[in-house]
Parts: C-alpha cells; structure tokens; sequence
C-alpha cells in the first residue's frame, strides 16, 4: 500500500526519528500510533480508504515500520497492544483494492507543504537502484543480481528509485520507484521485457509530469545516450533545457548526447 515510512513532513521529520530513538532506549509499548503518523493520515491518506478500520490499519503499519525491531506484520502487531489480531493487518496489506498511485500522490502532496521537503528550483533528484535481499519463501521478481557494495551476487530484488533533496534543508525522500524484471521471468509471465534504461526514463517522465524542480543526478551505471536524450528533450517552464549531473565512466570525455554541455555541469 504504502512504500516508504518518511511520512512526516518539515519538523515532523525530525519528530518521528526522535519517536525512534525514545523507543529504542525505552522498553515501553507503543499504546497508539504517534501524533505525526495520526495527522499524516486523517489529513492526506483518509480520502483514499473506505472506512475507519482501514485507516487504523495503515496509522498502524506506519507506526510498526517505524518503531517494531522486527518489521513483519506480526512483529508490528506485537508493539503495538491495541492492535487486532496480525491477521486483520495482513488481510489489509494484501486484500484491501487501495490505489498505490494516488496514495503516493498524496504522499507527495503532504511532503510539499513543509518549507523543508517541498520543491525547489535548486532541488537534486536523484537516480538509483538498490537491492532488497530476499527473505522469507517467496519475493516477487526476485533474482540473482550483482551486489556492488557487497561485491558479491545475491538473490534480491533490484528496485530503482528516485529520490529528491531540497537544497536548504537537505531532507531527501522518495518520490517515486520501478521494479526491475529480467528477460527470462518476463517470458515466463508473459509480460513485456523493459530494460532498466527503460524504467528509468518512466521515472524520469514522471517526476517532470508531477513537476518536480531541480536537476536529475546519476552515476556512470546510467550515463548513456538514452537518458541523457530524454532529460535534454524536457524543458523548464522558462522554455530551458532540463538540467543533470552525471559520473562519467572512466576514460571518457565531457559531453552530451546532442549539445556540448558546459564542464561546470558534470561531475566527473
């Protein structure tokens, strides 16, 4: 339903993480969901669910990715002591019709109304893929993928995000992310193979069509022609070019796919 648990916005930010840390020190339960996770959802997330109990179910789930050690549906239950039964949690999280688009549109609506995490023309959106190891007897597209940071392969699912970072405050979120599917589960499904060049470019789509300001950033993994196209090809309202940085592979030379673009707009 909800992809990410950075769901306060401005100061309550900071608030959820110092909820966090009171509750690592503390061995107290949680005895109803924070006021920053109640507000985010009578306000913003209330619309988008059909009934009372629903809603509690996702004040919930917000609270258990926050504070449960063990971020299962029944580990958060457990925290949380007027919880129902875990099994009313689970049926919410994968038998309740919620539309994930317009719930993150939401999301994103509540993060713009803070001076901390709304838009700015100075803003960097970043683009990246992160892998979720696999855990449990079945993850969906999961695969064997190469771990560079690990520098060993796992099994995992290669998820690619775009985040954004307000240039003033430095508080960065998620905006928006694919899943990335290989060729032969493609086959197997039989669903239409989209490379990550691909997926990357709907989310780069996206964040324009929301109007998201700032420039895009990206390491050498997505420096191609592709990309680089596709972000010169938008433009600002003042009818400029849409801006990037990038990490150039080793060896090669500044520049853009179809204008030279200026050295102080790379990084290398």
């Amino acid at each position: 339903m909800i992809e990410t648990c950075k769901i306060g916005n401005g100061s309550g930010l900071e608030t959820a993480e110092n909820i966090f840390r009171d509750r690592k020190r503390s061995s107290l339960s949680i005895i109803q969901p924070p006021k920053i996770v109640q507000n985010a959802v009578d306000e913003f997330f209330a619309p988008l669910f059909k009934n009372k109990p629903q809603r509690k179910h996702l004040a919930n789930y917000l609270t258990g990715l926050m504070i449960s050690g063990n971020k299962t549906v029944a580990g958060m239950t457990e925290e949380l002591p007027d919880a129902s039964d875990q099994s009313c949690l689970n049926r919410f999280m994968t038998e309740v019709d919620g539309d994930v688009e317009a719930i993150n549109e939401a999301r994103i609506e509540m993060m713009r109304q803070s001076e901390n995490t709304r838009f700015h023309k100075r803003g960097v959106i970043g683009l990246d893929d992160v892998l979720v190891d696999k855990t449990g007897k079945f993850i969906k597209d999961s695969g064997t993928f190469w771990d560079h940071s690990e520098q060993r392969y796992k099994h995992a699912q290669d998820l690619i995000v775009i985040n954004y970072q307000n240039p003033i405050s430095g508080k960065r979120y998620p905006l928006e992310f694919r899943r990335f599917k290989k060729a032969d589960q493609c086959e197997w499904t039989g669903e239409q193979f989209k490379k990550m060049t691909e997926l990357s470019i709907e989310l780069i789509d996206f964040c324009h069509a929301k109007g998201v300001l700032g420039d895009f950033a990206f390491d050498s993994f997505y420096t191609c022609a592709e990309i680089q196209n596709r972000i010169h090809d938008l433009k600002n309202e003042d009818g400029t070019n849409r801006g990037y940085v990038e990490d150039l592979p080793s060896g090669h030379l500044p520049s853009a796919s179809k204008a030279p673009a200026p050295v102080g707009r790379l990084a290398i």
